[in-house]
Protein backbone atom coordinates (compact mmCIF):
# COMPACT_ATOMS: atom_id res chain seq x y z
CA UNK A 1 0.00 0.00 0.00
CA UNK A 2 1.14 3.29 -0.95
CA UNK A 3 2.73 5.54 2.39
CA UNK A 4 0.74 9.05 1.78
CA UNK A 5 2.90 12.26 2.99
CA UNK A 6 1.96 14.74 5.48
CA UNK A 7 5.47 15.65 6.14
CA UNK A 8 8.04 17.90 6.27
CA UNK A 9 9.64 18.03 3.33
CA UNK A 10 12.09 20.79 3.14
CA UNK A 11 15.81 20.58 3.08
CA UNK A 12 17.76 20.09 6.54
CA UNK A 13 20.47 22.05 7.05
CA UNK A 14 23.03 22.10 4.17
CA UNK A 15 23.92 19.39 1.65
CA UNK A 16 27.67 19.52 3.37
CA UNK A 17 26.15 19.77 6.93
CA UNK A 18 22.71 17.62 7.27
CA UNK A 19 21.32 18.68 10.50
CA UNK A 20 19.03 21.33 11.52
CA UNK A 21 18.34 23.18 15.06
CA UNK A 22 14.98 24.62 16.55
CA UNK A 23 14.92 26.29 19.46
CA UNK A 24 11.33 26.12 20.62
CA UNK A 25 9.55 28.02 23.37
CA UNK A 26 6.15 29.93 24.20
CA UNK A 27 6.80 32.74 21.67
CA UNK A 28 7.70 30.34 18.93
CA UNK A 29 4.62 30.52 16.00
CA UNK A 30 4.22 26.18 16.12
CA UNK A 31 4.80 25.97 19.98
CA UNK A 32 2.42 23.28 20.26
CA UNK A 33 4.17 20.60 17.81
CA UNK A 34 1.35 19.50 15.53
CA UNK A 35 1.21 16.00 14.45
CA UNK A 36 3.53 15.38 11.73
CA UNK A 37 6.47 12.88 10.25
CA UNK A 38 9.81 12.86 8.05
CA UNK A 39 12.04 10.39 6.85
CA UNK A 40 14.44 11.95 8.93
CA UNK A 41 15.54 11.31 12.41
CA UNK A 42 15.18 14.00 15.50
CA UNK A 43 16.58 14.32 18.91
CA UNK A 44 14.42 16.78 20.90
CA UNK A 45 16.15 17.75 24.07
CA UNK A 46 13.91 19.85 26.77
CA UNK A 47 15.65 22.51 28.52
CA UNK A 48 12.62 23.67 30.69
CA UNK A 49 9.21 22.42 31.36
CA UNK A 50 7.66 19.61 30.07
CA UNK A 51 5.75 18.19 26.92
CA UNK A 52 3.79 15.58 26.23
CA UNK A 53 4.63 13.58 22.87
CA UNK A 54 2.58 11.75 20.89
CA UNK A 55 5.11 9.20 19.35
CA UNK A 56 2.51 6.82 16.77
CA UNK A 57 -0.20 7.38 19.42
CA UNK A 58 1.89 6.96 22.45
CA UNK A 59 2.08 9.46 25.20
CA UNK A 60 5.40 10.10 26.52
CA UNK A 61 5.99 12.49 28.99
CA UNK A 62 9.64 14.73 28.52
CA UNK A 63 10.89 16.75 31.15
CA UNK A 64 13.29 18.70 31.97
CA UNK A 65 16.61 17.43 30.73
CA UNK A 66 15.04 14.97 29.29
CA UNK A 67 15.94 13.60 25.41
CA UNK A 68 13.29 12.11 23.01
CA UNK A 69 14.96 10.20 20.52
CA UNK A 70 12.30 10.29 17.19
CA UNK A 71 12.80 7.89 15.06
CA UNK A 72 12.67 8.04 10.82
CA UNK A 73 8.65 7.83 9.70
CA UNK A 74 7.50 8.01 13.35
CA UNK A 75 4.17 10.34 13.26
CA UNK A 76 4.77 12.62 16.27
CA UNK A 77 3.48 15.63 17.74
CA UNK A 78 3.08 17.36 21.57
CA UNK A 79 1.82 19.65 23.47
CA UNK A 80 4.12 21.42 25.72
CA UNK A 81 3.65 23.23 29.07
CA UNK A 82 5.80 26.18 30.03
CA UNK A 83 8.20 24.52 28.27
CA UNK A 84 11.38 25.57 25.86
CA UNK A 85 12.56 22.74 24.51
CA UNK A 86 15.22 22.10 21.43
CA UNK A 87 14.90 20.32 18.47
CA UNK A 88 17.99 18.47 15.82
CA UNK A 89 16.64 17.32 12.79
CA UNK A 90 19.56 15.51 10.73
CA UNK A 91 19.98 12.61 8.11
CA UNK A 92 21.25 9.59 9.51
CA UNK A 93 22.13 8.62 6.28
CA UNK A 94 24.58 11.32 5.76
CA UNK A 95 26.21 10.92 8.72
CA UNK A 96 26.75 7.09 8.06
CA UNK A 97 30.95 7.57 8.35
CA UNK A 98 33.16 5.15 5.21
CA UNK A 99 34.04 3.77 8.61
CA UNK A 100 33.27 0.17 8.71
CA UNK A 101 33.55 0.36 12.71
CA UNK A 102 30.60 2.93 12.30
CA UNK A 103 29.01 2.32 9.66
CA UNK A 104 27.26 -1.19 11.12
CA UNK A 105 26.00 0.19 14.01
CA UNK A 106 24.15 3.19 12.14
CA UNK A 107 23.35 0.80 9.65
CA UNK A 108 21.53 -1.50 11.86
CA UNK A 109 19.26 1.72 13.09
CA UNK A 110 18.61 2.77 9.55
CA UNK A 111 17.59 -0.44 8.89
CA UNK A 112 15.22 -0.92 12.31
CA UNK A 113 17.32 -4.16 13.53
CA UNK A 114 17.58 -1.64 16.03
CA UNK A 115 15.75 1.15 18.06
CA UNK A 116 16.80 3.77 20.48
CA UNK A 117 15.01 4.02 23.57
CA UNK A 118 12.47 6.46 22.39
CA UNK A 119 12.46 8.52 25.93
CA UNK A 120 15.82 8.75 27.72
CA UNK A 121 15.72 10.51 31.09
CA UNK A 122 18.09 12.97 32.78
CA UNK A 123 19.49 10.50 34.95
CA UNK A 124 20.89 8.89 31.79
CA UNK A 125 23.59 11.39 31.97
CA UNK A 126 26.02 9.18 29.79
CA UNK A 127 23.33 10.52 26.84
CA UNK A 128 21.53 13.37 28.29
CA UNK A 129 24.66 15.24 28.47
CA UNK A 130 25.93 14.68 25.25
CA UNK A 131 22.83 15.77 23.49
CA UNK A 132 22.99 19.08 25.70
CA UNK A 133 26.21 19.39 24.80
CA UNK A 134 25.74 18.82 20.84
CA UNK A 135 22.65 21.17 21.59
CA UNK A 136 24.83 24.47 22.90
CA UNK A 137 27.66 23.59 19.89
CA UNK A 138 24.78 23.82 17.30
CA UNK A 139 23.89 27.21 18.95
CA UNK A 140 26.80 28.32 18.95
CA UNK A 141 28.37 27.59 15.63
CA UNK A 142 31.88 28.44 16.70
CA UNK A 143 34.08 27.55 14.07
CA UNK A 144 34.84 23.97 12.95
CA UNK A 145 31.69 23.07 15.10
CA UNK A 146 30.76 20.75 12.11
CA UNK A 147 33.19 18.31 13.34
CA UNK A 148 32.31 18.55 16.47
CA UNK A 149 28.47 17.73 15.53
CA UNK A 150 29.65 14.83 13.86
CA UNK A 151 31.48 13.81 16.86
CA UNK A 152 28.96 13.91 19.79
CA UNK A 153 25.95 12.54 17.28
CA UNK A 154 28.09 9.01 17.37
CA UNK A 155 28.77 9.74 20.88
CA UNK A 156 25.17 10.07 21.64
CA UNK A 157 24.31 6.59 19.90
CA UNK A 158 27.37 4.87 20.88
CA UNK A 159 26.23 5.64 24.39
CA UNK A 160 22.76 4.96 23.94
CA UNK A 161 23.90 1.27 22.30
CA UNK A 162 26.37 0.92 25.55
CA UNK A 163 23.92 1.56 28.07
CA UNK A 164 21.61 -0.95 26.87
CA UNK A 165 18.94 2.06 25.88
CA UNK A 166 17.63 0.04 22.76
CA UNK A 167 15.53 -2.47 21.84
CA UNK A 168 16.59 -5.24 19.25
CA UNK A 169 13.95 -6.86 16.43
CA UNK A 170 13.84 -10.65 16.67
CA UNK A 171 12.85 -11.35 13.17
CA UNK A 172 14.98 -8.89 11.09
CA UNK A 173 13.14 -10.21 8.11
CA UNK A 174 9.86 -9.89 9.15
CA UNK A 175 7.37 -6.47 8.73
CA UNK A 176 8.42 -3.85 10.64
CA UNK A 177 5.09 -4.06 12.90
CA UNK A 178 1.49 -5.82 12.99
CA UNK A 179 -0.52 -5.09 9.64
CA UNK A 180 -3.51 -3.41 11.46
CA UNK A 181 -0.90 -0.70 12.89
CA UNK A 182 0.86 -0.07 9.84
CA UNK A 183 -2.65 0.52 7.95
CA UNK A 184 -3.05 3.24 10.85
CA UNK A 185 -0.02 4.92 10.11
CA UNK A 186 -0.59 5.26 6.49
CA UNK A 187 -4.54 6.31 6.74
CA UNK A 188 -3.52 8.96 9.73
CA UNK A 189 -0.81 10.51 7.33
CA UNK A 190 -2.86 10.33 4.79
CA UNK A 191 -6.03 12.20 6.45
CA UNK A 192 -2.97 14.78 8.01
CA UNK A 193 -1.84 15.52 4.29
CA UNK A 194 -5.51 16.23 3.28
CA UNK A 195 -6.03 18.68 6.15
CA UNK A 196 -2.80 20.10 5.17
CA UNK A 197 -3.57 20.94 1.23
CA UNK A 198 -7.02 22.30 1.95
CA UNK A 199 -7.43 23.64 5.67
CA UNK A 200 -7.42 27.33 3.40
CA UNK A 201 -11.00 25.59 2.27
CA UNK A 202 -13.92 24.47 4.29
CA UNK A 203 -13.50 20.44 5.91
CA UNK A 204 -16.11 18.68 7.39
CA UNK A 205 -15.64 15.55 9.83
CA UNK A 206 -17.76 13.61 6.69
CA UNK A 207 -15.01 14.95 4.17
CA UNK A 208 -12.17 13.70 6.52
CA UNK A 209 -13.95 9.97 7.89
CA UNK A 210 -14.45 9.39 3.95
CA UNK A 211 -11.12 9.59 3.21
CA UNK A 212 -10.00 7.10 5.90
CA UNK A 213 -13.08 5.03 4.96
CA UNK A 214 -14.94 4.89 8.21
CA UNK A 215 -18.03 5.89 9.88
CA UNK A 216 -17.98 9.25 11.20
CA UNK A 217 -17.59 7.97 15.00
CA UNK A 218 -15.10 5.27 14.21
CA UNK A 219 -13.03 8.04 12.84
CA UNK A 220 -13.49 10.19 15.90
CA UNK A 221 -11.74 7.58 18.02
CA UNK A 222 -9.36 6.53 15.52
CA UNK A 223 -7.87 10.25 14.81
CA UNK A 224 -8.13 10.93 18.63
CA UNK A 225 -6.33 7.37 19.52
CA UNK A 226 -2.98 9.11 17.25
CA UNK A 227 -3.22 12.69 17.80
CA UNK A 228 -4.86 13.11 20.95
CA UNK A 229 -7.22 15.72 19.38
CA UNK A 230 -10.28 15.50 17.78
CA UNK A 231 -10.58 16.10 14.10
CA UNK A 232 -12.04 19.51 14.01
CA UNK A 233 -9.80 20.71 16.88
CA UNK A 234 -6.80 19.47 14.69
CA UNK A 235 -7.94 21.56 11.74
CA UNK A 236 -8.50 24.59 14.08
CA UNK A 237 -5.45 24.40 15.77
CA UNK A 238 -3.34 23.98 12.76
CA UNK A 239 -5.41 26.70 10.49
CA UNK A 240 -4.37 28.90 14.19
CA UNK A 241 -0.89 28.00 13.53
CA UNK A 242 -0.38 29.09 10.17
CA UNK A 243 -2.47 32.31 10.69
CA UNK A 244 0.15 32.94 13.59
CA UNK A 245 3.06 32.99 11.10
CA UNK A 246 1.20 34.97 8.77
CA UNK A 247 0.89 37.39 11.83
CA UNK A 248 4.38 36.99 12.65
CA UNK A 249 5.81 37.33 8.90
CA UNK A 250 3.39 39.51 6.79
CA UNK A 251 1.55 42.97 6.79
CA UNK A 252 -1.86 41.51 6.04
CA UNK A 253 -5.08 42.40 7.90
CA UNK A 254 -6.42 40.24 10.55
CA UNK A 255 -9.44 39.46 8.76
CA UNK A 256 -7.06 38.72 5.83
CA UNK A 257 -5.78 36.29 7.32
CA UNK A 258 -8.62 34.81 9.13
CA UNK A 259 -9.72 34.08 5.33
CA UNK A 260 -6.66 33.36 4.06
CA UNK A 261 -6.63 30.19 6.59
CA UNK A 262 -9.88 28.97 6.56
CA UNK A 263 -12.25 30.97 8.81
CA UNK A 264 -15.28 32.82 6.92
CA UNK A 265 -16.31 34.54 10.07
CA UNK A 266 -13.36 37.33 11.12
CA UNK A 267 -15.20 36.89 15.07
CA UNK A 268 -14.88 33.32 15.35
CA UNK A 269 -11.40 33.69 14.02
CA UNK A 270 -10.66 35.92 16.62
CA UNK A 271 -12.69 33.58 19.27
CA UNK A 272 -10.43 30.82 18.07
CA UNK A 273 -7.06 32.39 17.93
CA UNK A 274 -7.90 33.66 21.68
CA UNK A 275 -8.43 30.34 22.93
CA UNK A 276 -5.28 28.35 21.33
CA UNK A 277 -2.93 31.23 21.90
CA UNK A 278 -4.34 32.84 24.38
CA UNK A 279 -4.02 36.33 23.18
CA UNK A 280 -6.16 38.22 20.12
CA UNK A 281 -4.20 38.62 17.03
CA UNK A 282 -3.67 41.86 17.20
CA UNK A 283 -2.00 41.60 20.61
CA UNK A 284 -0.14 38.78 19.23
CA UNK A 285 1.33 40.81 16.21
CA UNK A 286 2.34 43.53 18.82
CA UNK A 287 4.12 40.67 20.96
CA UNK A 288 6.29 38.88 18.09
Amino acid sequence: MQEYVYRETQERGTAEFPLEYHFVDENHPRYEMMYHWHSEYEIIYIIKGEINLILDGNECLAKAGDVVFVGDRVCHGGHPSECEYVCLVFDLHAFNSGNNLITKHIDKLLNHEIKIQRLIPREQAQVTDIVKDMVGTVAEKKAGYEICVYGLLYQVIGAALSEGLYTARKNVGTKREGTSNHRGRILIKKVITYIEEHYTEPITLSELSGIANMSNKYFCTFFYNYTHRTPIDYVNHYRIECACEQLRNTDKSVIDIAYDTGFNDASYFTKAFKKYVGATPLNYRKSS
